[in-house]
């Protein structure tokens, strides 16, 4: 009841309209949930520092997994507020070096309370910048790194303790600098590229966390050099060439993957193909997948690791669901970041002509636009992420470096300029990209690219 509750005014809440102010009704509302949230916290604070026996701090602790599924962030604040998360890290720190040490007395490590604690952290950091941030400098990386290190593919602690990694650096690339020291990655490149293990979600879970460092340019280097490409280029051969199967829907590794290498490896070096086979542009660069950017031969499988209308296609169907805040591939629960999908769409086309074509053949021009008309929409009607403005001046940075993509030449320009009059939101896209160009919370290069993409259809190239 309390939870139904909170839920409903929680949504009430954020649908209200930030461009017309909160009304005191609101406010108040929102402050009794707040309040009534912090009651049940403060409840659960007590049993977990109090003399309870294992089993009923074990049941507080997933309570705290359903509150912060279904209240939400606010929950996630209060929780931090209240020196929860801080509990939280403290005993699975103390746990695991328990764990550890050598004299341990026997089934000192609780498994299943362990795995309450894992559970409870991956949801209060994940949509929580502030969390995230703070569990990766309390040292959790590191703890978990010590963790996953000495488990296997399989271990029933494996799934929750890379959810903890993946939504930390998922929520915040400031957290990035730590994984080296930590040594994250090369351990995310080994649960990804285990083909023996039976643990799909876990396998899928370090793919995705893979994906969200790709976004980061200053990580792909490790990336490389840690292996990642030869791992998620796997995934992407799962599939036989378009010009032999139809395949309708994408897998989850398929889709992680493939949004992942577009970046780690940039567009130009996934020239595409017209189908899954076919003879490459000229000047097509061959697809590295060898740990470095030196020499390598490469087998005839290996160079079948293109770029096709399916793929393109896919990506495209990405973007529109995380537009719309639906799951892509369907009915899983993997929900896309629009500004990390504009992103991959921007590596594939920079790549060559022939990517672009394929773009356009899918109708990129018409999803592009309406991105960039959804800006405004966006910023107070995402309930489940909260709106956060950030999020909404990174999509409107990757939308116009996408769009500022597409047009690297002429016939581009000029096909896009055709796409554009079709258009019955042609004006608001114009009226968003000058709203860009003259936004000075964007990156300078993110201005001028609305500034050129502007010129680019009033003037010609």
């Amino acid at each position: 009841s309390y939870i139904a509750n909170s839920r409903r005014r929680l949504q009430n809440f954020l649908a209200d309209d930030p461009t017309i102010g909160i009304s005191m009704e609101r406010e108040q509302e929102r402050e009794a949930m707040l309040g009534e949230c912090r009651e049940h916290v403060r409840e659960i604070k007590a049993i977990l520092q109090g003399d309870a026996d294992l089993q009923t701090k074990e049941s507080a602790v997933y309570k705290i997994v359903v509150l912060c599924r279904q209240v939400g962030k606010p929950c996630k604040d209060v929780l931090r507020e209240e020196g929860v998360l801080e509990g939280l890290m403290t005993t699975v720190s103390q746990l695991e070096m328990r764990e550890l040490s050598s004299d341990r007395p026997s089934g000192s490590y609780q498994e299943t309370f362990v795995q309450a604690l894992y559970r409870a952290l991956g949801e209060t950091v994940y949509d929580n910048v502030v969390n995230a941030e703070i569990a990766a400098h309390f040292g959790l990386l590191k703890i978990v790194e010590a963790s996953l290190s000495r488990k296997s593919e399989d271990d029933v602690l494996t799934e929750p303790i890379l959810t903890v990694v993946n939504n930390i650096i998922g929520m915040s690339q400031s957290t990035h600098a730590l994984l080296q020291e930590a040594g994250i990655v090369p351990l995310l490149v080994r649960f990804v590229g285990c083909q023996t293990s039976t643990n799909d979600n876990g396998r899928q879970i370090a793919t995705a966390a893979l994906a969200n460092l790709s976004n980061n340019a200053l990580m792909r280097e490790q990336m490389i050099r840690s292996g990642a490409v030869e791992v998620l280029a796997t995934a992407l051969l799962q599939f036989p060439p378009e010009a032999e199967v139809e395949v309708p829907l994408p897998s989850v590794s398929y889709m992680q993957s493939l949004s992942a290498v577009v970046k780690i490896v940039g567009g130009g070096a996934m020239m595409g193909t017209v189908g899954g086979h076919g003879e490459r542009e000229e000047g097509a660069i061959t697809f590295n997948v060898n740990g470095s950017r030196s020499t390598r031969v490469y087998d005839e499988r290996t160079n079948q690791l293109v770029l096709d209308r399916r793929s393109v296609r896919w990506m495209l169907a990405y973007l529109d669901a995380s537009m719309s805040d639906d799951p892509y591939p369907p009915d899983t629960n993997i929900y896309g970041t629009p500004w990390k999908v504009a992103l991959s769409i921007s590596c594939i086309a920079r790549g060559s002509a022939l990517n672009r074509e394929m773009l356009r053949a899918a109708g990129v021009w018409t999803l592009l636009a309406r991105a960039a008309t959804d800006l405004d929409i966006q910023q107070h009607a995402d309930v489940r992420r909260g709106g956060r403005r950030e999020e909404q001046e990174a999509t409107g940075e990757k939308v116009v470096m996408a769009m500022r993509s597409m047009l690297r030449s002429e016939e581009d320009v000029q096909h896009s300029r055709e796409e554009l009059q079709n258009n019955p939101d042609a004006k608001r896209v114009l009226e968003q990209l000058l709203g860009l160009a003259s936004n000075a919370a964007l990156p300078t290069k993110s201005r001028h690219a609305a500034a050129e993409v502007l010129c680019m259809w009033g003037c010609g190239w």
